[in-house]
């Protein structure tokens, strides 16, 4: 069985990737999604373009008047295809044209159908999108770069998987809910984000709903890896830089282990969803036993300092969320109700804190054998 995976170098993808490869026979296939924000860029040669949609005309416009970028074209037979671009007699760029259906120029500037032609090659029978940005903090100072990969890139996908009948699993997050309720959110609970990374998150789940029964989103939340850069390792690096650590104490929520947790789940979820009934195909998926991030911080530090992964204990201290001066607001409780989860899969999630241990025991291996 092949498995399609976008986001496959994200620390969830890097989880789900080696998962697969280790406990399965499956193939897994990645592709990556190019949703750069050309406006940054004086030059930029895309591939995939008809993955940004509506709007690459636009944008590339912008870049070219405001920037001076340089816009890259070939010679096509039927430019009514492509994005069109007319030059002047300087070979400069005057006009771009999205998919005309009469001109002059035989010049154009998109790229072939990624998914598609992937799919035409490799006939996977699932897509795992795992692929999106996750910094809140500069999702504020990044909004149209924000929705162009958590968003954009989604909707191009789903009504792909629907027409060349491949089953889309999408990961969402907790940030979707609202700060507004102080007991687990169901998974059809309504959102309503507070801030640019979770609006551009709630707007990807529409999508994917549209393309039901063949298309599902997990919320997950607090993910954690040995994978890449995460909370985890954040507190295991400042223990061993700092006297003193501040952490806040006043966000509660649950945290996710990616590796043999999350990643199993997807997997397992997604080859076998035909015998799983969950309403609106929305699942939550997180590990048992909610606390705050300080309280998670202190077992980051407790089982690091026992597995030799911090050599001194630096002093910890109880912070609010206010004192951070935070570019984004952060919801105080995004616990996510996993009751349904277990009942449907029948399965027991264990809790964060067994979870991080083998993560942590993970590293010190790694660490100490290296």
């Amino acid at each position: 069985m092949k498995i399609l995976v976008t986001g496959s170098t994200g620390f969830i993808g890097s989880a789900l990737v080696k998962n697969i490869l280790k406990n399965t026979g499956h193939t897994v296939i990645n592709i990556v999604l190019q949703t750069i924000k050309i406006l940054y860029y004086r030059s930029c040669l895309i591939l995939g373009g008809s993955y940004f949609r509506e709007g690459l005309d636009t944008q590339m416009t912008q870049a070219y008047t405001k920037n001076g970028a340089t816009v890259l074209a070939y010679p096509v037979k039927n430019s009514g295809r492509y994005d069109a671009i007319t030059l002047n007699s300087e070979k400069k760029t005057i006009f771009i044209e999205k998919k005309p259906v009469n001109t002059s120029s035989k010049l154009g500037i998109t790229g072939h159908n990624q998914l598609t032609n992937t799919h035409k090659k490799y006939r996977p029978s699932y897509l795992v999108n795992v692929y999106a940005y996750t910094n809140a903090g500069k999702a504020e100072l990044n909004n149209s770069l924000v929705t162009l990969r958590n968003s954009t890139a989604l909707e191009n996908l789903t009504p792909a998987c629907k027409k060349i009948v491949i089953t889309l699993l999408h990961t969402s997050t907790e940030y979707v809910f609202s700060r507004d309720q102080s007991t687990p959110y169901n998974p059809n609970d309504t959102c309503n984000p507070i801030n640019i990374y979770g609006k551009s998150k709630f707007i990807d789940n529409k999508p994917t709903l549209k393309t039901k029964p063949c298309s599902f989103i997990t919320k997950t939340s607090w993910v954690f890896s040995e994978f890449k850069n995460n909370f985890v390792k954040i507190i295991l690096k400042l223990a061993n830089e700092k006297n003193s650590i501040s952490v806040v104490d006043d966000q509660i929520g649950r945290p996710t282990y990616a590796s043999s947790n999350l990643a199993k789940f997807i997997l397992n979820f997604t080859i076998n969803y035909k015998t799983i009934d969950i309403k609106n195909n929305i699942i939550h998926f997180a590990n048992s036993e909610n606390c705050c991030w300080f309280n998670f911080s202190q077992k980051v530090i407790e089982y690091g300092h026992k597995l030799k992964l911090i050599h001194n204990i630096p002093s910890l201290q109880q912070t609010k969320t206010h004192h951070l001066n935070l570019k984004a607001q952060h919801p105080p409780y995004c616990v996510l109700n996993i009751a349904n989860t277990e009942k449907v899969l029948n399965i027991k999630i264990r809790n964060w804190e067994s979870a991080l241990y083998e993560m942590l025991n993970i590293l010190a291996d790694k660490y100490h054998h290296a």
